[in-house]
């Protein structure tokens, strides 16, 4: 509601790599509903594997220690991808100590790489939530346009999750500097669950 601020939530939650993970992660790909960084605050990538490499250096290690080659199933499900909420205040340090708490406690955990994204999140202005490429698009003129609260089919539309508004469907321009930015800083830690010095997973 406006005028309130709330904590957030705290969460952890893991799935697979895509072939779309590292161009998301590295902004190799940008999104169009980025907000921008504020000036002190910008996005952050670490490569701390490359995957080939430490695929390799795993397989090796497991015949090592258990003289037998690895099994397919446990080379498919490698890596994994670890979407962490943040507060502003997080840094890479944090989800370092995080993976080297969680190694510590359950072995594996190794991270492959790192990308804290501070450029994601919604506008609200006047008690109201404008989600980019939702209720909000920035158009390639550079301006910022809102849908017409009068096209009633197309706010109906809105409630279908996977409705997706087309550009000619924003309309009215608007100034963004009346708007306030919100938000969501968050990480993906790409990681595998092998531990290189047990030779085995998680």
């Amino acid at each position: 509601k406006k005028g309130n601020t709330k904590m957030r939530k705290a969460s952890f939650s893991v799935e697979k790599v895509s072939s779309n993970t590292d161009a998301h992660n590295t902004r190799e790909h940008s999104p169009k509903y980025l907000l921008g960084c504020e000036e002190d605050n910008q996005n952050v990538y670490i490569k701390y594997y490359d995957y080939d490499e430490f695929q390799t250096l795993a397989e090796n290690r497991y015949v090592e220690v258990n003289n037998q080659k690895m099994q397919q199933k446990q080379k498919d499900s490698m890596f994994e991808e670890a979407l962490i909420s943040l507060e502003k205040h997080h840094t890479e340090k944090d989800i370092e100590n995080l993976f080297k708490d969680l190694n510590k406690k359950f072995t594996g955990h190794t991270l492959i790489n790192l990308a804290i994204h501070r450029d994601e999140g919604h506008f609200e202005k006047d008690g109201i939530e404008y989600y980019p490429t939702k209720h909000i698009l920035q158009k390639d003129d550079g301006n910022w346009y809102i849908l017409d609260e009068d096209d009633t089919e197309i706010l109906q539309s809105l409630q279908d999750k996977d409705f997706k508004p087309k550009n000619e469907d924003f309309k009215i321009k608007v100034n963004i500097e009346d708007f306030k930015k919100v938000y969501n800083y968050h990480a993906h830690a790409v990681f595998s669950r092998f531990d290189l010095e047990l030779g085995k997973s998680a």
